[in-house]
């Protein structure tokens, strides 16, 4: 979280984390997503998100898979009554209990919180966005992103405004398309 906040100036109350594992786990439980037409299970739709290289032009192309998938689960869970049936309710907030990671200051009844504030949201309503890239090179045999810090930083800045609508408006490329 300290990281984060160093390079964005913005206050980070809490994260959380899933893994591979967690993301498959987490497709499973809800019986799966639809992607372009296609149903996936948890092994296809972790196959889905992390194929790609360290290729640039592939970079934007495995996020914009991986927000496709984010807005599926977010579709699924919001779809069937999941959210509103108590008992698949529980079934999704105990999955989600043993895939995320949570940092150590957010309680069980605060995820709880978090789950009822998110039974309004919307795949309609949710941008995806992307921090402005400058080049992707390799470092001590890693994959390294790096940042073009001018645009990132009018990025944070538009975050901590409030004013993402009219960041994306100037700068549409860092908008992520996500395929319904």
């Amino acid at each position: 979280m300290q990281t984060v906040e160093q390079l964005t100036h913005v206050r980070v109350d809490h994260f959380a984390i899933v893994d591979y594992a967690g993301f498959q786990h987490m497709v499973d439980a809800v019986g799966g997503i639809d992607v372009q037409g296609t149903h996936m299970a948890g092994p296809d739709a972790l196959a889905y998100v992390s194929q790609g290289t360290a290729n640039p032009a592939e970079y934007r192309d495995r996020l914009a898979r991986q927000q496709t998938a984010l807005r599926a689960l977010l579709d699924r869970t919001s779809a069937d009554g999941l959210l509103g049936d108590p008992l698949k309710l529980f079934r999704l907030l105990d999955s989600l209990s043993k895939a995320v990671s949570v940092d150590e200051t957010l309680t069980s009844s605060g995820m709880d919180g978090l789950g009822l504030q998110m039974r309004g949201l919307r795949t309609s309503t949710t941008q995806f966005a992307v921090s402005p890239v400058r080049g992707i090179g390799r470092e001590d045999g890693q994959t390294v992103i790096y940042l073009d810090e001018a645009r990132s930083e009018q990025l944070w800045t538009a975050v901590r405004d409030g004013t993402v609508d009219g960041y994306l408006r100037q700068f549409p490329g860092d908008s992520i398309k996500t395929p319904r």
